[in-house]
């Protein structure tokens, strides 16, 4: 199930959905729930009604950003009392402070679309990550 999820899709809304269904599984509470769920992620309608769900949003990257800049600079005023943290925190208040959001936004841009030359290599790390951890022993 995992690695049709994650092949059938763009990277961001398999991550999402695979988030989803491994966050459903954790939250069930016998088989029963737990094979009704793996039976809803193995249900082609309900993939495409959660992703076309997700590709409805309107992600404002300049929104994103700013809110971004904004929780640094939160961050940094709530622990910058903090001396081991203190100079790493200055850093990225400085940062948060003089960054221009529409050149952050550019490079943004530019990295996602760099970044999805590499979607197959990124999926095939993922599934093997998955495997690898699924059979570690806790």
């Amino acid at each position: 199930m995992f690695p049709r999820i994650i092949n059938r899709y763009a990277i961001e809304y398999s991550l999402i959905l695979c988030y989803s269904m491994m966050n459903d599984l954790l939250g069930a509470d016998n088989e029963k729930d737990k094979s009704d769920i793996k039976r809803r992620y193995n249900d082609n309608s309900y993939l495409m009604e959660f992703v076309d769900y997700y590709k409805s949003l309107d992600v404002n990257i300049y929104d994103s950003l700013d809110e971004l800049t904004s929780l640094f600079v939160d961050i940094t005023e709530n622990y910058k009392h903090v001396k081991l943290l203190k100079e790493m925190l200055e850093n990225i208040c400085n940062l948060a402070e003089n960054i221009d959001i529409g050149e952050a936004a550019e490079e943004y841009h530019k990295f996602k679309k760099l970044y999805e030359n590499y979607d197959g290599l990124n999926r095939k790390c993922i599934i093997s990550k998955v495997y690898s951890l699924s059979i570690e022993d806790d």
